[in-house]
C-alpha cells in the first residue's frame, strides 16, 4: 500500500517539475512574433504548433498552452491533446489582455469548474464540438466566468440524449453578468424554454439556429429584453404564437429555412410583436403570398423573403405596410407577369418603401405592365434588378420613380439603351450598374453627359464594348477627366470586344490614336468612296439578321400557292411520322426511337439523314416531307431549344397545326430545357400541350412508349369522333 502511494506521489512530483520547466524555459524565450504582421508565423521559438497573426494566436495539436506574446488578445485552441481542463491550463494566458477564447474539437475529458476563473478580461467565449462538455458541466463553468463576458457561443454539441438530466438553470451563472449575445447552434436541441435565462437581464441576441425545434416543443416567455432571435434551420411547420410567447422587445426575427409551406399563420401569430423591425422568412416552399400578409406587423421595416423555390403567385396588396422600408425578394425563380401577380396592386400601399431587390427572378411582361408595377413606388431610392432577364427598361423611369438614387440592372439582356428616353435630362440617379449586359455602344444616345456627370458610381464592365472611334470616342474622352475615373468601377476589366485589333484590351489603357487611327478627313474620304459597298453590306446585314423571318414568310406564300405543298389526303400519307430533333440528340433517335417505332411497331418515320432528297434545298425537304407525314414528332431538349433549324421546323409544324386544327403533334421531352433557352413559342407548347417525358426508369419508359404509340395510332377521324362524343355528353347534361 505504501509502495503504491509512493509511486503516485513520485509521478505527481515529476509532472509538476515538467510544468515548471516549461514555464522557466518559456520565460527565457523572447517572442518571435511581430504583432504588426498580417501573416501567420510561429508565436515563440519553442512553439511550432502555435501560429500568430497580429493579436490572434491559433494553437493546433498541442499538449499544453504555451506562453504568448504580450500583444495577443484572441486565442483559438483546436484538436489539442489537453485532457484535463483546469485553471492551471490557462496560466500562461492569465497575464494577457485576453478578450476572446475559442475551444474547438479538443480531447478534453475532465473539466474543473474554475477553469476560466482568472481570465478576467474575457469578453467572448466559444465552445465548439467539445463532446465532453455536458449541460451540467457547462452550468458550473458559467458560474466562474468573468462578469465582463459579453458573448457566449456553444456550437456542435450533441445534447439529444441528456434532456432527462438537463438543468433548468443552465445559464444561471450569467445572471448579473454583461452577456448580451448567446448562441446555441447545431446542438441537436429539440426543446427550449425561455426560463433558462431568468434574470439574465442584459441578454439582447439569442441564436437557436440549426436545431430540431418545432411547434409545441419551445417556449420563449421570459425573454423580455431580447431584441434578436434566430430560429433558422429548425423544424417549424407554422409560425409560433408570439402572442402567447411574449417577446415585447424583439426587433429582429430570423425564421429562414424551416418547413413552412403557407403564410396564413403569420398575420395572427406575429401580430403581437409590436417592436419587430426585421423579418427573415427565406428558404421556404411557399406558393402564394396573400393579401395583407404583413399588415399586422406595425413596426416592420425590413422584409427578407427570398429563395422561395415554389412561389407562383403574389396577390394585390400582399406587401401592404405603412412602415415597410426594404423588401428583398431575390433568387426565387419567380416569373413577374400579369398571370402571376396583380401588376397594379402588388407594390401598392407601401408608401415608405425605399429599397427593393427582385434579382435572380424573371420578368415577362409588356412595357405598360412593367410601368404599372413600378408606378406606386414613388419614394423608392434603391432598385436592384440583377439577373432578371430584362431586355428593356421602361421609358420615363425617372418620372415613374422620382426618388430613385441607385439602380442595378447588371447581368441582364440589354443590347442597347436609350438613355435620354429612359432617364431624361434631370435624373436623380447617383449609382448606376450596367455590367454584364450585351451593350456594345456607349455614346450620347446611350447615356447623356448630364446623367454621367450626376453619377457618383458607374459600372460598365463585362459588356462587349465596340471600341471603334465612332462608338466609344465620346465615352473615352469623358473618362479622361480625373474626377470621372474615380466614379467608374472595375475599369481594369472594362475591355473591348471589337474591333479585332483591340479585342481583350482594357479601354482605359488605350490611347486615342489606337481608338481612332485615321484622321477625320481620311475617314470621310474612305466613307465617300465606299458608300455603295457600305449600302450593299448594310442591306445584306439586314437581310441576314431577318433571314429566318423572311424564309418563314416565303414558305408560307409558296406553300399556299404551289400544288407541291398542298395537303395530302389522309389515306395518301407516305410516312406515319416526321422526326424533328437536334443533331446533338441523334444517338437517342438512332438507338432508341427508330428501333422501337419502326422495327418493333412497324411504323414508317421520315428522318432527314435517310429520307431527304439529295440536291434539294433543306427547307423544301422539310416542308414537303412534313406534309407527307401523318404526325410530326418533336424531340425537345436544350440542344433543340438552341438550334435555328429546329426553331424553323417547329414554326412549319405549328403552321400546319393551326391550318388543320388536328391532332398532328407528338411532343417528347428528352431532356429538361433551361429557362433562358426557351422561346415564347416553345414555352406555349409545353404549357398548353401534353408531352411524353423520357426517363431511365423502366416503369416510366413503359408509360412513355404507351403515350407515343397511342399518339401514332390516333387518327383524325378518331379525334373527330372523340370530340363529337364529348359534345354529345355535354349536350345531355
Amino acid at each position: 500500500m505504501f509502495g503504491y502511494i509512493h509511486s503516485v506521489l513520485a509521478l505527481w512530483i515529476v509532472s509538476q517539475a515538467i510544468d515548471m520547466t516549461h514555464l522557466v524555459v518559456q520565460a527565457q524565450v523572447k517572442d518571435t512574433h511581430d504583432c504588426k504582421t498580417t501573416e501567420y508565423v510561429n508565436c515563440t521559438k519553442l512553439s511550432m504548433n502555435c501560429k500568430c497573426k497580429t493579436d490572434l494566436a491559433v494553437c493546433t495539436d498541442v499538449s499544453y498552452i504555451p506562453q504568448m506574446p504580450d500583444c495577443i488578445k484572441a486565442v483559438i485552441i483546436q484538436k489539442s491533446h489537453i485532457r484535463n481542463l483546469t485553471q492551471k491550463t490557462f496560466q500562461n494566458l492569465q497575464g494577457l489582455n485576453l478578450t476572446y477564447l475559442h475551444l474547438r474539437n479538443n480531447h478534453i475529458v475532465n473539466v474543473s469548474e474554475d477553469s476560466f476563473g482568472k481570465l478576467h478580461h474575457l469578453k467572448s467565449l466559444v465552445f465548439q464540438k467539445e463532446k465532453h462538455f455536458k449541460p451540467n458541466v457547462m452550468r458550473n463553468l458559467l458560474f466562474n466566468v468573468t462578469r465582463n463576458l459579453v458573448s457566449l457561443k456553444i456550437d456542435g454539441f450533441n445534447w439529444t440524449s441528456v434532456w432527462n438530466d438537463f438543468p433548468h438553470d443552465l445559464f444561471a451563472g450569467l445572471r448579473n453578468s454583461s452577456v448580451q449575445n448567446v448562441s446555441l447552434t447545431t446542438c441537436n436541441m429539440s426543446r427550449f424554454n425561455g426560463s433558462w435565462f431568468d434574470n439574465v437581464d442584459t441578454l439582447r441576441s439569442l441564436d437557436l439556429s440549426e436545431n430540431f425545434l418545432r411547434n409545441g416543443t419551445a417556449r420563449y416567455n421570459g425573454l423580455n429584453t431580447l431584441q434578436s432571435l434566430n430560429l433558422a434551420f429548425n423544424s417549424y411547420k407554422y409560425f409560433p404564437d408570439f402572442c402567447e410567447n411574449k417577446l415585447p422587445s424583439l426587433k429582429k426575427l430570423n425564421f429562414a429555412s424551416n418547413k413552412i409551406t403557407d403564410l396564413y399563420t403569420l398575420h395572427e401569430n406575429l401580430k403581437c410583436l409590436d417592436e419587430l423591425e426585421e423579418l427573415n422568412i427565406n428558404g421556404h416552399a411557399i406558393r402564394i403570398i396573400y393579401q395583407n400578409t404583413f399588415s399586422s406587423l406595425r413596426s416592420l421595416k425590413v422584409l427578407r423573403i427570398s429563395e422561395l423555390s415554389q412561389i407562383r403567385y403574389i396577390s394585390g396588396n400582399a406587401f401592404n405596410s405603412s412602415s415597410l422600408q426594404s423588401i428583398f425578394f431575390y433568387d426565387n425563380g419567380f416569373i413577374f407577369s400579369k398571370h402571376s401577380l396583380d401588376t397594379t396592386g402588388t407594390f401598392a400601399n407601401i408608401p415608405n418603401l425605399q429599397n427593393l431587390d427582385i434579382s435572380r427572378n424573371y420578368l415577362d411582361m409588356k412595357t405598360t405592365d412593367f410601368q404599372h408595377m413600378l408606378q406606386p413606388l414613388t419614394n423608392l431610392t434603391n432598385l436592384t434588378m440583377y439577373d432578371l432577364g430584362l431586355f428593356f427598361l421602361p421609358y420615363n423611369l425617372s418620372g415613374l420613380l422620382p426618388s430613385l438614387i441607385s439602380l442595378n440592372v447588371s447581368k441582364n439582356e440589354f443590347s442597347k439603351l436609350d438613355g435620354p428616353r429612359i432617364f431624361g435630362e434631370a435624373s436623380t440617379i447617383k449609382r448606376l450598374s450596367l455590367s454584364q449586359n450585351r451593350i456594345s455602344i456607349f455614346n450620347q444616345s446611350t447615356l447623356t453627359e448630364s446623367l454621367l456627370d450626376n453619377l457618383d458610381f458607374l459600372n460598365l464592365s463585362r459588356n462587349p464594348l465596340s471600341c471603334s472611334c465612332q462608338d466609344i470616342k465620346w465615352l473615352y474622352n469623358w473618362l479622361q477627366r480625373p474626377k470621372n475615373k474615380k466614379r467608374v468601377a472595375s475599369l481594369d476589366i472594362t475591355k473591348c470586344e471589337s474591333p479585332d485589333y483591340l479585342k481583350g484590351k482594357v479601354l482605359i489603357s488605350l490611347t486615342l490614336k489606337e481608338i481612332c487611327p485615321m484622321s477625320e478627313e481620311v475617314k470621310h474620304l474612305i466613307i465617300g468612296l465606299c458608300v455603295s459597298v457600305f449600302l450593299i453590306l448594310l442591306v445584306a446585314g439586314i437581310l441576314y439578321s431577318s433571314r429566318w423571318h423572311i424564309r418563314h414568310w416565303l414558305f408560307i406564300v409558296r406553300s399556299s400557292r404551289q400544288p407541291g405543298y398542298s395537303r395530302i389526303p389522309s389515306d395518301d400519307f407516305v410516312y406515319d411520322g416526321f422526326l424533328v430533333y437536334a443533331e446533338d440528340d441523334r444517338r437517342f433517335v438512332h438507338d432508341t426511337i427508330l428501333p422501337r417505332i419502326e422495327n418493333q411497331e412497324g411504323y414508317k418515320l421520315c428522318v432527314h439523314f435517310r429520307d431527304f432528297d439529295v440536291g434539294k434545298f433543306i427547307a423544301d425537304n422539310i416542308v414537303e416531307n412534313m406534309n407527307k407525314s401523318r404526325k410530326v414528332i418533336v424531340i425537345l431538349s436544350n440542344s433543340f431549344a438552341k438550334s435555328r433549324w429546329c426553331d424553323f421546323e417547329l414554326m412549319i409544324a405549328q403552321r400546319r397545326l393551326l391550318s388543320e386544327r388536328g391532332d398532328i403533334l407528338i411532343l417528347i421531352l428528352y431532356k429538361d430545357i433551361d429557362f433562358r433557352h426557351m422561346s415564347s413559342s416553345l414555352r406555349m407548347l409545353l404549357t398548353t400541350m401534353t408531352y411524353a417525358k423520357w426517363t431511365n426508369d423502366c416503369a416510366g419508359q413503359a408509360v412513355f412508349w404507351e403515350q407515343i404509340l397511342y399518339g401514332l395510332r390516333r387518327t383524325q377521324n378518331q379525334q373527330n369522333r372523340d370530340e363529337y362524343k364529348a359534345y354529345q355528353a355535354v349536350d345531355r347534361m
